[in-house]
């Protein structure tokens, strides 16, 4: 069993307790892949189940392929057969079988972002609902939030649908409706019309009840509640579930993932043993003390902590500094002298952002000192416009029914046919009941719209019609390259390099022509495989890429499962981190998210960790006073070091009664309790001073300013984020509950204080 050599008695134990459910808490760093990999090769070779009785769950196609791969080279052989995926793969393989039980053929598409909102816009407009007021991306995201509870639509409850203004039933009905009359689905369903089918046919539930005989699930404090439906319902046959994950490292809230599934795990099946993995093998001692620290203040947890035997290494260093600018020449003073004098090199460098907003200051004082860096930005190379265009083409050419497609590139590039023109091609394929590309033709044939647009139709489905009788016997790709120009789609792209730039310009070229080579291995008999892949790709672009020496620039929510050996944290201050939506949650749940984010992000780092938070900071051209961050009240006397002003003073370890932080009080002793007010404080002189220096904050005449939650008559309750200008021109910066930001005129806005 050369799987076992090298592992320790506890990942032993999780690699051979094979019977009945088992929590394998893993925490950051401690390999719970090679405990996963370890665990299905021992299943298969001691002979406990065969490939295609094994189901092994992932949350990323990238993480499902190295599983593989690593399984692979693990057995010296292929494990084709088992089922090994995401869940929204998995679930599109058996919904495929069964898609005629929920009104659907086996050929089904699945429905983008994009192409979810197109068909919301349709259903608002439909029901006389103003999309200002409630936009088809939030209508969709409400929509999917209720899929994700596994609620269909006659499920949802009457004050979940009040959210709509009392439309919610009707909308989500209407909705489904239109995905079944295109055929498709979107990524929800595909979980959730699995659910349905299991709970209608009992028989299908038993087959794949009694073919799985093992159950592995990584990452499983991610997963939301369908998921746990469909994971319970399964394992409901040999019992044998085995979920590996960190509560500690449950990071998604706001995308529905519900960190009470792993906490629950032995409450929800039955004679569930729990492992802790605990040896840390990535960070230094003085790392994991400071992280192990600040997340033992939740409540809302599994007891661990994390340790080494790598010794304790550096201290954590925090930094006071002046304001954001001078923060970032504090992380250039360290990157020079310090780092690259002792031999290091950049690409050990990761600075993790708790917002996006963060990364202005960041690029420009780093072009400035000319050092090497790259924003790291998460986007899958299949979400990029120009090969979703490009797909969408070949869609619509392999797949006549294709309604949604035919809508994203009829008027790319432009040709003239604008919305009016599309409102009536879509009123004859409903009147007439034939897909919008079909209406198409009928509309020219019976002169059915103006001259222009006639001209402009005939014209691209002449086109069309060319391009599917060219569909090709073996791969792709030249089709695809003879679409693009033939339909002017690459000139389009050259000649937007006035409006977008040359790099820009080059870039979506690069793009397209390494989509032309992913479509060499594309063919007739693989195509649908394809699409559905395209639709279930959930990875990101790869994120480090070519290796390269420049300095890397992330959102924390980024860096999940990655490491680096330096790790800088700007922004630790209460409003930012924690983000001032948490602060504000009434449950208190929103605070041990954050607690949970930091903790994530402090355990990137492998030997050196440098948290910094401003006394000032400049936001929407205002200079605001900043508190440090609460979580700096949680961090151990030991092993962390303090610096303050910049300035490279070093100041005493954090003792009662003395205050590092600029904080008026510091006599905390254990967690703060679950929705807790941070203490209050007073400004010190150097914030003064900062605030003094900087444009003073407006304040409105009835006393509203940054800070103050409000409530608008049509958007709802929100909070101030900044206020503009002086009257009888100034604006208010509201972030919406609902809503997002928006800026209004003070004179217009009619907000009331509460």
């Amino acid at each position: 069993m050369q799987y076992l050599e090298g592992t320790n008695p506890p990942q032993r134990q999780a690699i051979t307790t094979t019977e009945g459910p088992l929590l394998v808490l893993a925490g950051a760093g401690t390999g719970k892949t090679r405990v996963l990999i370890s665990r299905i090769a021992h299943i298969l070779t001691q002979n406990l189940a065969e490939l295609d009785e094994v189901l092994a769950v992932t949350f990323t196609n990238k993480a499902a392929r190295e599983m593989q791969e690593r399984l692979e080279a693990e057995l010296e052989s292929s494990v084709k057969g088992m089922w090994m995926g995401t869940f929204h793969s998995l679930s599109g393989r058996i919904l495929r079988e069964h898609a005629q039980l929920v009104g659907l053929d086996k050929d089904f598409d699945i429905v983008d972002p994009d192409g979810q909102a197109s068909v919301m816009r349709d259903i608002l407009l439909a029901h006389g609902i103003d999309e200002k007021q409630y936009t088809p991306k939030q209508m969709v995201g409400l929509l999917s939030a209720w899929k994700d509870n596994s609620w269909l639509p006659e499920e949802v409850p009457a004050e979940e649908a009040m959210k709509l203004g009392g439309h919610g039933h009707s909308v989500y009905r209407s909705y489904q409706e239109r995905l079944k009359q295109l055929n498709a689905c979107d990524f929800g369903d595909m979980m959730l019309l699995t659910l349905k089918i299991f709970k209608e046919n009992p028989e299908i539930l038993q087959q794949y009840q009694q073919q799985f005989k093992y159950i592995l699930v990584d990452e499983y404090q991610d997963t939301n509640g369908v998921q746990y439906l469909w994971l319970r319902l399964l394992a409901m046959g040999h019992k044998n579930i085995c979920v590996v994950g960190d509560d500690d490292q449950s990071i998604y809230g706001w995308r529905g993932a519900q960190v009470g599934n792993i906490l629950a795990f032995e409450e929800h099946f039955e004679g569930a043993q729990t492992i802790r993995l605990e040896q840390n093998y990535r960070c230094t001692g003085n790392i994991l003390h400071a992280a192990n620290a600040v997340i033992s203040h939740n409540e809302q947890r599994h007891a661990k902590e994390l340790w080494t035997d790598s010794g304790q290494g550096v201290p954590v260093e925090v930094h006071q500094r002046w304001d954001d600018v001078d923060e970032v020449r504090g992380l250039m003073v360290t990157v020079i002298n310090h780092h690259l004098k002792m031999g290091g090199s950049l690409k050990d460098i990761a600075v993790l952002v708790r917002s996006a907003s963060q990364t202005r200051v960041l690029e420009a004082e780093l072009r400035k000192a000319k050092i090497p860096h790259r924003l790291v930005k998460i986007l899958a190379f299949h979400d990029r416009k120009e090969v979703k265009d490009a797909i969408a083409y070949l869609k619509l050419v392999t797949r006549p029914r294709d309604d949604l497609s035919f809508e994203r590139v009829i008027n790319l590039p432009k040709r003239g046919i604008g919305d009016s023109t599309l409102k009536q091609l879509k009123q004859i394929s409903q009147t007439r009941n034939m897909p919008v590309f079909d209406a198409a033709v009928v509309a020219v044939n019976e002169n059915l719209v103006n001259t222009k647009a006639k001209k402009a139709l005939y014209e691209f489905t002449q086109l069309v019609n060319g391009w599917r009788s060219d569909i090709p016997n073996g791969s792709y790709d030249q089709l695809m390259e003879m679409i693009l120009d033939e339909s002017g789609y690459v000139d389009m792209l050259y000649e937007d390099k006035a409006k977008e730039g040359e790099e820009k310009m080059k870039e979506r070229i690069d793009n397209v022509k390494e989509l032309l080579r992913e479509l060499t291995d594309v063919t007739q008999e693989n195509l649908l495989d394809y699409f559905e892949n395209l639709a279930l790709d959930s990875d990101t672009i790869d994120l480090l890429g070519i290796p390269q020496d420049e300095v890397s620039i992330m959102t924390v929510h980024a860096s999940k499962g990655l490491e680096f050996p330096m790790v800088f944290l700007p922004g630790f201050e209460d409003g930012l981190f924690p983000h001032q939506r948490s602060i504000d949650d009434e449950l208190g749940t929103g605070v041990e998210e954050e607690r949970r984010l930091a903790y994530v992000a402090m355990t990137r780092a492998k030997k050196k960790l440098i948290i910094s938070h401003t006394s000032s900071r400049k936001l929407y051209g205002n200079w605001i006073s900043c508190e440090p961050s609460r979580f700096f009240l949680e961090l151990p006397e030991k092993g962390v070091r303090y610096y303050k002003e910049g300035r490279g003073s070093e100041i005493n370890y954090i003792k009662e009664g003395h205050n590092p932080t600029g904080r008026t009080e510091l006599k905390r002793k254990g967690p703060r309790k679950m929705g807790e007010a941070a203490p209050q404080t007073q400004l010190s002189d150097a914030q003064v001073d900062a605030l003094n220096k900087g444009p003073m904050i407006g304040v409105s005449a009835d006393g509203m300013s940054t800070g103050t939650k409000v409530m608008h008559e049509k958007l709802g309750t929100g909070r101030i984020l900044g206020v503009e200008g002086f009257p009888p021109n100034r604006k208010f910066i509201v972030d919406f509950d609902e809503h997002g930001e928006k800026k209004m005129l003070e004179s217009m806005a009619n907000l009331q204080k509460i």
